[in-house]
Parts: structure tokens; sequence; C-alpha cells
């Protein structure tokens, strides 16, 4: 390789790493949209639960299964997902766009030695 190729810039590895950031985002915003809108629609539930007839009954019936769902697999989506943004951004801060590059340098002078 020449001088001009090994410094030019190489955007296929950050273009991933921001690409897999993107992406944890994204996931991590929808775990806490749904979690918003259970939120809401329990909030919406107790504030039905106070007025009166056959609606009360209804919401308060309502509001008491939500509360007893097992939330564990959405506290999981959360926290993986947190997890995930976590791991990106850490990848993307320590990346290194010429590392493959290196590797495969030194892997060629490696190679010559031996020979």
């Amino acid at each position: 390789k020449t001088l001009a190729q090994f410094f030019e810039e190489q955007e296929g590895d950050m273009r991933a790493l921001l690409e897999a950031l993107e992406a944890a985002i994204k996931a991590y915003q929808e775990t806490l949209a749904e979690k918003k809108a259970r939120d809401d629609k329990m909030a919406k539930l107790e504030a039905d639960a106070e007025s009166g007839g056959v609606k009360r009954m209804r919401a308060k019936a309502e509001l008491e299964a939500m509360k007893s769902e097992d939330e564990l697999e959405r506290n999981r989506r959360e926290i993986t997902a947190g997890a995930k943004t976590r791991k990106a951004k850490k990848d993307l801060e320590n990346g290194d766009p010429f590392a493959e590059e290196q590797k495969r340098v030194a892997a060629e002078k490696k190679k010559k030695e031996e020979e």
C-alpha cells in the first residue's frame, strides 16, 4: 500500500459502529416508550377507579390485573437494551478505524519474517 492509502480515512469501520449505536439507542427508546405507555394506562385506570359506577369496577379490576402482571420480561428487555447502548457507545469511543489495517500489516510482517 502507498502512504496515501494507508492514511486514508476508512469509513467502513466507524460506519458499522455508528449503525450499531443507532440500533441500540432505537431499541432502548422503544422499551422506554412501552414503559411510559403502561404507566400512562395505569394512571388513567387509577383516575377511572375513583369515579363511580360500572366504569369504576372495570377500571379497578384491570388495574389489579396490570399490577399483578409479571414485569420480569419487560425489565429484562429494558436492562438489555440499556447495556447494548452503553456497549455501543463504548465501542464507538474506543473504535480505532485503523485497527484492522494495523492487524493486517502486522500479520504480513510476521509472515515475511517467517519466510
